[in-house]
């Protein structure tokens, strides 16, 4: 039989966890860390080799996750939305994404690790008009606290890759779709379908990037395979005229 590489995945329940591991949970021995199972997509449970409900600042149950892997995809945290930019929440997104990213880390320490995988977001650039394979010569600016929260993390992973000489790689995402996708597009997909109307919060004009969730967990199992040092960072793109 042959060896299956052991990785973990925090956060493995939520949108993008869920779709790897119904993808490649033959292919891997995953450990799943979440705050709860209750999720959109459901997964196979019988195809994990371990579960644990609990937060990533939980010291005890992270070092129960963190046994004997060498590869961690990290998904944890709250997502961006229309409250990005929204003063009173902007704790929720620095505590969620930021401050638990930072407890993880410490613990982390205590194992040989060989490289984590990190979502991040195109939200790290601002609000620009640009799709994100046109923000490659752009200096990080983020204008909402969700962007900032991301950003923020990024540094911080930087920080502890060159401590502990441990393989990063931030893979920041422009808009996910897909089935079972809940962004803007599948609301507005749903209004039109339902014959609601149809609200636009910013400029009609404005150009955004998409990216199917397919394309995302390839890209994941991409960076799984490589085994490259240091720390690296990677726009996500279906193709250059996204």
């Amino acid at each position: 039989m042959k060896h299956k590489q052991k990785i973990g995945i925090t956060g493995a329940f939520g949108y993008l966890g869920s779709n790897f591991i119904n993808s490649y949970c033959n292919e891997y021995n995953i450990n799943c860390l979440d705050r709860t199972k209750t999720k959109n997509i459901k997964v196979n449970l019988k195809k994990i080799n371990k579960i644990i409900i609990a937060n990533v600042n939980d010291k005890k149950k992270v070092f129960s996750f963190l046994e004997k892997r060498k590869i961690i995809l990290y998904k944890a945290g709250v997502l961006g939305g229309p409250n990005s930019s929204n003063i009173s929440q902007a704790k929720n997104f620095l505590k969620n994404n930021f401050e638990n990213l930072k407890f993880f880390l410490t613990y982390a320490e205590q194992f040989k690790i060989n490289k984590i995988i990190f979502d991040s977001s195109e939200q790290v650039y601002g609000n620009g008009d640009n799709s994100i394979n046109d923000l490659t010569s752009f200096e990080p600016n983020p204008m909402n606290f969700y962007g900032l929260s991301k950003l923020g993390s990024e540094k911080l992973l930087l920080d502890w890759s060159l401590k502990n000489g441990t393989s990063v790689d931030i893979l920041r995402y422009p808009r996910i779709v897909g089935s079972g996708s809940y962004g803007v597009l599948s609301k507005m997909a749903n209004d039109a379908l339902n014959k609601n109307k149809i609200y636009i919060n910013d400029s009609p004009d404005k150009r955004i990037s998409l990216i199917h969730i397919n394309d995302v967990i390839d890209a994941n199992r991409k960076t799984i395979k490589e085994t490259n040092t240091g720390y690296r960072i990677f726009n996500i793109c279906n193709n250059a005229n996204n």
